[in-house]
């Protein structure tokens, strides 16, 4: 009763005065209609949610309506309180109002994390003194971490586009500030955890303040440059070794600077180095890295193969033709079995040897009887009818199949890493599952890399799930999923090619994927299975708007409807849902695949694009920088797209006779009439969408060199910073 009399004299207030503090509108509780003003002290970093404190309490609002509120807005909302998984939020906003901008934002409350982590303090700025983070690497965004201060230990996690993603984890005490939030869909009293904003959020001591992880660039058989920047001058060390205990040296340079580098020489090919930078001011305060992982270039080939299920485009070759095995991919992969001399480690999410030409268990049986070590890890949710047709003394490791597990996904095979003969370890991956649909009928590639150096890696990440690095698992100490760390190198130099190596969870492999496809000058196709993230479809909407990009991609009919609607306004034609037969199983992007001047790349792997990929399957993602490459994928893509075209609609093409467009053909010129008075992007087709040509931006008329045209049908993109329009053209 006391409590009902206590609502209803609250809810007098409100009506009497229209506006309550915060701390009176949590007594309410959810379920009430409230008018509440405060401070904003959250921006876009944290998505739609925007948090607002008053001198009371705090309390988060979750509207669209809020999206233009920015950090500092005073502003007055009207809405419902309810409870979204045990935090307290505003929803349903009837009403908005922005009473001031740029006000002074409230001062963190300094607490020890004994006692932030409670209601009294849920959606207000707390700071909490002298803890460490857990974990080491790189931040990353949407992701949790521990910090600890030696007794209590408690999460922070990251918001969805902090400028924090790809600085280094500090590894000293630090101070964190952070917006107390709480999700616990079970328990109302758990689930606190600290919201970390920006950089500003994780506070380190009076060092010159490292700010960017290591990078490795110039990589040979016996060197390489490492690089990281400081905010504040101070001078270069890097101390390295074989382990972490960076027992080989330590190389410095006493100039205080921002822009840091410094050679490794003298080391050995295919190895791997540990090493950590730090930096000492004037002052004697230092600042000092997280340990990471990098390696020298191997003696090997660095040949690399791409393989096809489906038909490919030779059309679009450039000097070498992309390879489709027809209804051959079960006999190479036997082959390439049949190579192996010491060691077979296979990471294969399906296996299935039912309705194979050739017998995938034989040649792996074959390979133990004739000496090879064979270790498989295999998926625990998956029946892999396969595996009972092994030999009983080779070795099988099956994934955990508890809640908090995923899948272990991977479909890669590590041939003689250790290998004496550097031109013998190779590595297959890819998406391809080893079963018919998967060979025969589903869109697939295959990619294969002789470099002794990725087969290592590969080797490191296999091991971390196997437990150990002998014959028989140990599974006290096998890894899977989030349980993994981020503990292999990530950069290799495959004779001046350069590749990227990731593996989840633990690596940020969504983030360094997005990293690569912003570094595209003029396009991005994609074949994608899966695309759930909505970071990545917004990475690539930037890149179409902002940078005029010119993009075109195949989706799987089984994606999310957020990511198709972020995508198909700017793409429009540009942008397939698969209809063919089978599943359409890739996960590819290709970048500046016919762009000379570009940067040509393909990222590929078993990594679908969505949550569950990023954060509880196993899985790998390969990037590698060579236009070779990009052009094989894209001789297969080309046909993937054509494929999904069924017809021209009309409804969505602007005709010849638009006012915006005039043009005509001379004998090998396609002439254009400008008329849109702003910079224009033109990209001429063939009615299956086949990229002839394209223009450079220009103002004014334009001619395109076409070459000899049949006469037909033909489509034009243009592209304009107010956006993208598709014109079908008529050469008679």
């Amino acid at each position: 009763m006391k409590n009902l009399l206590l609502s209803f004299f609250v809810l007098l207030s409100i009506h009497a005065f229209g506006q309550t503090s915060i701390t009176k509108a949590r007594v309410i509780g959810a379920g009430k209609p409230v008018s509440i003003k405060g401070i904003v002290t959250n921006g876009n970093e944290l998505g739609v949610i925007r948090y607002i404190q008053d001198d009371s309490a705090g309390v988060s609002v979750y509207d669209t309506s809020l999206s233009k509120v920015q950090l500092g807005d005073s502003i007055q909302v009207t809405g419902t309180l309810t409870d979204y998984n045990a935090l307290l939020e505003m929803a349903k906003v009837s009403s908005l109002k922005i009473l001031s901008t740029g006000n002074k934002l409230p001062a963190p409350i300094n607490l020890s994390l004994t006692n932030a982590f409670v209601e009294k303090y849920e959606a207000m700025v707390v700071q909490v003194d002298n803890v460490t983070f857990t974990s080491g690497g790189t931040f990353a965004d949407k992701t949790n971490y521990k910090v600890t201060d030696g007794t209590t230990t408690s999460p922070v996690r990251t918001g969805n586009a902090t400028n924090l993603a790809g600085a280094p984890i500090p590894a000293k005490k630090v101070s964190v500030v952070g917006i107390m939030s709480q999700y616990s869909p079970s328990n109302p009293a758990t689930g606190y955890q600290l919201l970390l904003r920006s950089k500003d959020d994780v506070i380190a001591g009076q060092g010159p303040q490292i700010q960017t992880v290591l990078m490795q660039t110039n990589i040979t058989n016996s060197s390489f440059v490492l690089h990281f920047a400081t905010g504040k001058p101070g001078s270069t060390i890097i101390q390295y070794g074989l382990t972490k205990k960076l027992e080989i040296g330590t190389l410095s340079d006493s100039n205080k600077t921002l822009a840091h580098a410094m050679t490794l020489k003298g080391l050995s090919p295919t190895t791997f180095y540990y090493a950590q930078a730090i930096s000492i001011n004037s002052y004697g305060d230092s600042s000092v890295s997280g340990i990471q992982y990098f390696s020298t270039s191997s003696l090997s080939s660095g040949k690399i193969k791409a393989f096809f299920n489906l038909s490919v485009d030779t059309t679009v070759a450039k000097g070498v033709n992309a390879t489709r095995l027809l209804r051959l991919v079960d006999d190479t992969l036997a082959a390439y079995i049949g190579k192996a001399k010491y060691t077979l480690d296979i990471a294969i999410y399906s296996f299935d040897n039912a309705k194979l030409s050739v017998d995938i268990s034989s040649a792996i049986n074959a390979a133990y009887t004739k000496g090879v070590k064979v270790r498989i890890i295999s998926d625990g949710s998956n029946k892999n009818a396969a595996l009972s047709t092994l030999n009983a003394k080779i070795p099988v490791l099956k994934s955990p199949t508890t809640q908090s597990y995923g899948i272990m996904h991977n479909k890669f095979m590590i041939i003689d890493a250790a290998s004496s003969n550097p031109n013998e370890p190779l590595l297959w991956t890819g998406s391809t599952n080893w079963t018919d649909n998967q060979m025969f009928t589903d869109a697939n590639n295959i990619i294969i890399l002789q470099d002794q150096a990725i087969a290592k890696a590969y080797t490191l990440e296999f091991n971390e799930m196997w437990g150990a690095d002998s014959g028989a698992p140990v599974t006290s100490n096998s890894k899977f999923g989030p349980d993994k760390s981020d503990n292999t190198p990530h950069l290799f130099n495959l004779k001046g090619k350069m590749v990227e190596v990731y593996f989840s969870p633990g690596d940020h492999a969504v983030q360094h994927a997005i990293s690569t496809i912003d570094s595209a000058k003029k396009e991005i196709n994609f074949a994608l299975n899966i695309l759930t993230r909505t970071d990545v479809a917004n990475e690539i909407k930037n890149q179409i708007i902002n940078k005029s990009v010119f993009a075109q991609g195949v989706m799987d009919t089984n994606n999310g409807t957020a990511t198709y609607k972020i995508l198909s306004p700017v793409m429009k034609k540009n942008l397939r849902v698969y209809k063919g037969g089978g599943i359409f199983h890739h996960k590819y992007f290709i970048l500046d695949a016919t762009t000379p001047t570009g940067n040509p790349a393909v990222i590929t792997g078993s990594h679908n694009w969505s949550n569950a990929a990023e954060n509880t399957n196993d899985e790998n993602v390969i990037i590698v920088h060579n236009d070779t490459i990009a052009n094989l994928y894209y001789q297969e893509w080309v046909n993937r797209f054509k494929e999904n075209i069924t017809a021209v609609d009309d409804e969505d093409i602007t005709t010849v006779v638009a006012p915006k467009l005039s043009y005509f053909w001379s004998q090998n010129t396609l002439n254009i009439l400008n008329q849109n008075q702003m910079e224009t992007q033109y990209i001429l087709m063939d009615i299956n969408g086949k990229r002839i040509a394209s223009t450079t931006f220009a103002v004014g008329n334009i001619t395109i060199e076409t070459g000899a045209l049949a006469k037909g049908i033909y489509l034009i993109i243009a592209t304009t910073p107010s956006g993208i329009q598709t014109y079908k053209i008529i050469k008679y």
